[in-house]
């Protein structure tokens, strides 16, 4: 496939909206075989997990062309290939029984083949980067609770650092122990 660039410009202009509106990323089609989720909610990091689960695995990820930052407003871009398919969710209660089968033996085989992937040697995200989500998440990405953690301790130490910021003691007091027991 020949692939051009699509400007931010170009982007924003589509008309072909593939999310919902109220959607916390925006999803617009391009050309007929290209998508771009875009949006401050999204993440390089996203396209990062594509990328590696295209080189590392058999799970069919779209392929990644491109990824921008729209400095005026802290947008990212993920320009992707496009992958056609009806929403699992729309046409499930039409899904005959042995549809339902085909589907959750391939959803097995990709969960397997996830699985097979050797870990990392810490938690965090790809590479060695922070963890960038849920309740990890910092604005300056504070090491010691957002990661990447050395030990599933340290990692626990992080979690309940981060909850200390809004749960009473009481409650990192409960937790602590199930993370103890």
């Amino acid at each position: 496939m020949s692939f051009h660039s699509p400007t931010i410009a170009e982007i924003r202009a589509s008309t072909e909206r593939l999310s919902n509106p109220d959607a916390s990323a925006t999803v617009v089609m391009l050309g007929g075989d290209v998508a771009v989720k875009f949006g401050q909610t999204v993440t390089l990091l996203e396209a990062e997990n594509l990328r590696f689960l295209s080189e590392n695995s058999k799970i069919p990820v779209p392929r990644v062309f491109a990824t921008m930052v729209e400095p005026e407003t802290y947008s990212k871009f993920i320009v992707m290939e496009y992958f056609d398919g009806e929403r699992l969710n729309l046409i499930w209660p039409s899904v005959t029984g042995l549809e339902r089968l085909q589907v959750a033996d391939r959803l097995k085989a990709v969960l397997e083949d996830l699985r097979n992937l050797d870990p990392p040697s810490y938690f965090g995200s790809l590479n060695r980067q922070a963890f960038d989500d849920g309740i990890f998440w910092t604005p300056e990405q504070n090491p010691a609770t957002s990661g990447p953690f050395e030990t599933e301790d340290v990692l626990n130490e992080g979690i309940l650092k981060k909850l200390a910021e809004n749960e009473p003691p009481s409650h990192l007091s409960l937790l602590r122990k199930l993370m103890d027991a």
